[in-house]
């Protein structure tokens, strides 16, 4: 019998941070890392205006800096913005720890990007809290399906023990007029989650993101990604389902690619498992659907999608997975050779199964 003993210790915390946002929005703007979101900005320019020459100069010189700095001082630097929202503060922190040029160019930006992000804090600041909100409330309605997904979890991915912990998951800024959601785990217990307006049509879904996000945080520690850079670093590189920006670095990809299909695949099952969210619509006919309906080019584009991927690995593994589940079963070799069969035979098995099901209409 699963005990909720360990998983009472964990609890969720929704924050809105001016500092952290701030932070954010100027770093995103200098897109220099992978995960920065090109169409944020572009939205952002449409709505307040295009850079002016001191924004320009300084977002440039600050990205020569954020990209030169060790890793740990580039962490200590960011998480200044975690731990106050008064920028003097900031500001004298960042003096103690840079060379006075480095300095300089950080204070400088932030004081010229400030007028802009004052404009768009003030419209984002309602939505912020407004999402804040939904989720509270939604946590607490789901509160004994979270204690018991993350039971399983710790044991599917062979954690069981850890101490007491908050997660605190930081909303930032989102300034696309249509849905949209990214999330973030930073390590140190900490969250971003940058999503649209919640609605009713969307809140699972920021919800599933957010267990995305707790996996990567809670359960993929370093004994397992370790696991599993020894047994899929061999693996045939799945090219096809690899960015085409990362295929130079396709032997550290394929272990992410590994990752990510088996949190999204867990979570998604899971989620059946505890009837947390609807349901209701089949993967395949969701999928046949939105085939029926574009040209060629765009098929590829859904087909090599990675949400797609996530999603028919999803599909595939839910009787294995269950298995696991109910046997409390930790992940093994065998279970990751079963994700590697799909993955290898992707997407011919989709096309396969899109048939079958066909003939079954």
């Amino acid at each position: 019998m699963v005990t909720n003993k360990t998983t009472e210790k964990i609890k969720l915390k929704f924050i809105v941070s001016k500092s952290v946002n701030f932070y954010f929005f100027i770093d995103n703007f200098a897109e220099y890392r992978p995960l920065h979101l090109h169409q944020y900005n572009r939205e952002i320019i449409k709505k307040f205006g295009k850079l002016i020459k001191d924004e320009k100069r300084t977002i440039k010189q600050y990205k020569n800096v954020m990209t030169n700095l060790n890793v740990k001082l580039f962490q200590n630097i960011r998480d200044c913005f975690f731990t106050t929202n008064n920028l003097l503060r900031i500001l004298k922190y960042f003096s103690r720890m840079l060379p006075k040029s480095q300095f300089s160019i950080l204070k400088d930006t932030f004081i010229v990007w400030r007028p802009r992000f004052e404009k768009i804090w003030k419209k984002q600041y309602p939505l912020l809290k407004q999402n804040q909100k939904i989720l509270k409330q939604k946590y607490l309605l789901l509160k004994n399906n979270f204690i018991s997904l993350i039971n399983k979890l710790s044991i599917f991915y062979g954690k069981k023990d850890y101490p007491k912990t908050t997660i605190e998951i930081y909303l930032t800024l989102m300034p696309l007029d249509y849905y949209y959601q990214v999330g973030v785990a930073l390590g140190n217990n900490r969250i971003i989650l940058s999503l649209g307006l919640l609605k009713n049509k969307n809140i699972d879904s920021a919800w599933k993101l957010i267990l995305h996000e707790l996996t990567h945080l809670l359960f993929e520690t370093k004994n397992y990604k370790n696991w599993i850079n020894k047994n899929t670093l061999k693996k045939r590189p799945f090219s096809r389902l690899i960015p085409i920006e990362n295929i130079k670095r396709i032997k550290q990809q394929t272990p992410l690619l590994f990752r990510e299909v088996i949190n999204s695949s867990s979570i998604w099952n899971l989620c059946k498992i505890e009837n947390i969210f609807s349901h209701n619509k089949d993967f395949l006919e969701i999928i046949r659907h939105k085939l029926d309906k574009t040209n060629s080019h765009d098929q590829r584009k859904i087909i090599f999608d990675l949400n797609t991927v996530k999603q028919y690995i999803a599909w595939k593994i839910e009787p294995c997975f269950k298995k696991y589940i109910f046997k409390n079963k930790k992940i093994d070799r065998k279970y990751l050779d079963k994700i590697y069969s799909f993955l290898l035979n992707y997407p011919e098995n989709l096309f396969r199964d899109l048939k079958q099901r066909r003939g079954q209409l």
